[in-house]
């Protein structure tokens, strides 16, 4: 769904990419793995093709702090969070 929302791939996801859009999407993603479905930050790492956790830490909050005054990102998050716990 976080893909399909922000019309990147998933092999993007997963990339080293650093364009902007697969950065957003693929950050919200390793967020909602751990706030909302419990994945470890090494179990999220992995899945993005072998982050170390200190990447997996500064996504994650990096998210927190943005979504706090960046009233699209939060946007984005709670329309994410409606569909996960639906």
């Amino acid at each position: 769904m976080v893909a399909q929302y922000y019309n990147v791939s998933v092999a993007d996801l997963k990339s080293d990419s650093r364009k902007q859009e697969i950065t957003v999407a693929r950050q919200m993603l390793m967020y909602l793995a751990k706030t909302h479905f419990g994945w470890t930050l090494e179990r999220i790492g992995d899945y993005f093709g072998g982050k170390n956790h200190t990447s997996v830490i500064y996504a994650t909050n990096n998210i927190e702090k943005k979504s706090k005054f960046d009233k699209d990102l939060a946007h984005d998050y709670n329309v994410f969070v409606e569909w996960i716990e639906g």
